[in-house]
């Protein structure tokens, strides 16, 4: 229990002296040793059950002071005792003592809410250990059949469907509910994240928790105060806790056109592919050569029979020279052998392994390399993206100067902003003609709308995160 006890306070406290660590873990020791055998009873089947709420405890029994792990109890008397004093004559009869007040459980902590109210029903969640990819379709479905469970929307519960599972995360899945009208027809949406249960050291880890809020949901409901979806933050639409479950679901706006990685994909693809087949004619300059000959017969009217059998043999012997180095290094992995190569054939197998991470490469090993260049992603873009991120975290920086009674404003620090976090979404209201991206998983929302002038122009930024610093 000493190393327990120390070990955890340090990890709040690091300030802590070796001397006063000291003192706390013996004064902790001390009232562990002289409580009564009911309450240790008490405590230990609250830490055998792992009970959300701790016992209540006699705040009187705390001494004001240090004391050692061996000292006497609460009551004993001093080895050196005090003179006995004279007696004093009884005093007249004192009215009945009022009755003590009923003690409260001071032992809840100061940073949770009242857990009373924090039994909302939620779906079934499969524990996080067991990968949503290798979860059934059944049982996706059967999470989004479980309902929306959002305590504003359910005099419509019964128009809200579960209509796409949209992804899981390292902590937890998302799905996407629509809201259908008389005649079938889609007229709203929401997207509800489920996060799985947290252990209990994470659940009760006071860093997890803000305005008596898990962390995450108060940095969104403090970025609603300050009206933050007016000024490029993702809107967030509610929360639902369950207290013994130690789990929650938050609803957000609906982002539905994927990440800004696969948004962009379109673009960075032809290019990596055109890399990749330069790589290939360089290490087998053999095929350039062929293909130059047979062209030629063919320029001056020749029909480049020849010519063309002498290309299709270069390209099939580059493709089989490489495919036996490739089977060569898996084989030697398996056995553990490591050749070593000298010369040019280290060049050869610097590239040959390098062909092994090429998607497509079997399809395209052949083909020339095209003339034109890609499309390029439009630079003004890529301004609005920057300009677009920058404001947001701003935000998350700053506030938007909206006063919240009781509520100092605290810089949130975005730790996990990439592409795939950045989700995409068109506005409201548009023909179509748009980009927009959110980031999440602790979260970001970029939108951009395309006119007639530009390429790209912004309409709108959003930015929300979990990870605060």
């Amino acid at each position: 229990m000493v190393r327990f006890c120390s070990g955890n306070i340090l990890s709040y406290y690091p300030q802590v002296t070796d001397v006063l660590l000291a003192q706390i873990v013996d004064t902790l020791a001390w009232l562990w040793r002289h409580v009564s055998d009911a309450e240790r009873l008490i405590f230990t089947n609250a830490y055998t059950t792992a009970a959300q709420a701790l016992p209540p405890v006699d705040d009187s029994t705390i001494p004001a002071n240090p004391r050692g792990k061996n000292d006497a109890g609460p009551g004993v008397a001093a080895v050196a005792a005090a003179p006995v004093p004279a007696p004093i004559p009884a005093p007249a009869a004192a009215p009945a003592p009022a009755p003590a007040p009923a003690r409260i459980n001071t032992t809840r902590m100061a940073y949770w809410p009242d857990i009373a109210t924090m039994d909302a029903e939620l779906p079934n969640l499969t524990e996080v250990h067991i990968e949503d990819r290798d979860k059934s379709s059944a049982e996706k479905r059967n999470w989004l059949a479980a309902g929306l469970h959002n305590p504003d929307l359910e005099p419509d519960a019964k128009r809200w469907h579960g209509a796409h599972f949209l992804g899981h995360g390292s902590n937890g899945r998302a799905g996407l509910w629509v809201r259908v009208d008389d005649a079938q027809n889609i007229d709203d949406m929401i997207a509800a994240r489920d996060v799985a249960t947290m252990p209990p050291s994470r659940w009760t880890d006071p860093i997890m928790w803000r305005d008596q809020l898990p962390r995450e949901i108060a940095i969104q409901v403090r970025l609603n105060e300050q009206n933050g979806y007016e000024h490029n933050i993702h809107r967030y639409l509610g929360h639902r806790i369950n207290f013994r479950l130690r789990r929650y679901r938050v609803f957000n706006e609906v982002c539905g056109l994927g990440d800004l990685y696969h948004a962009l994909s379109p673009y960075p693809q032809p290019w990596v592919r055109r890399r990749n087949m330069f790589r290939w004619l360089e290490a087998h300059p053999e095929i350039g050569e062929a293909r130059e000959a047979y062209e030629a017969d063919l320029d001056i009217g020749d029909d480049g029979e020849t010519a063309g059998v002498e290309l299709n043999n270069a390209i099939e012997d580059a493709w089989n020279e490489y495919t036996r180095e490739r089977d060569q290094r898996a084989n030697d992995a398996i056995y553990g052998i490591q050749r070593v190569a000298t010369g040019s054939e280290i060049y050869q197998e610097r590239t040959h392994a390098e062909f092994d991470n090429m998607p497509g490469i079997a399809t395209w090993n052949g083909q020339r390399l095209p003339e034109e260049l890609p499309e390029v992603i439009d630079e003004g873009f890529l301004w609005h993206v920057f300009d677009s991120l920058a404001t947001a975290l701003l935000v998350l920086k700053n506030g938007n100067n909206v006063e919240v009674q009781g509520k100092e404003w605290k810089e949130i620090v975005h730790k996990d902003l990439y592409l795939s976090n950045v989700f995409v979404k068109p506005p409201e209201n548009s023909d179509g003609k748009v980009l927009n991206a959110l980031s999440s998983d602790e979260d970001c929302l970029i939108e951009y709308t395309q006119d007639e002038v530009s390429t790209y122009a912004v309409q709108k930024v959003r930015c929300m995160t979990t990870n605060p610093h």
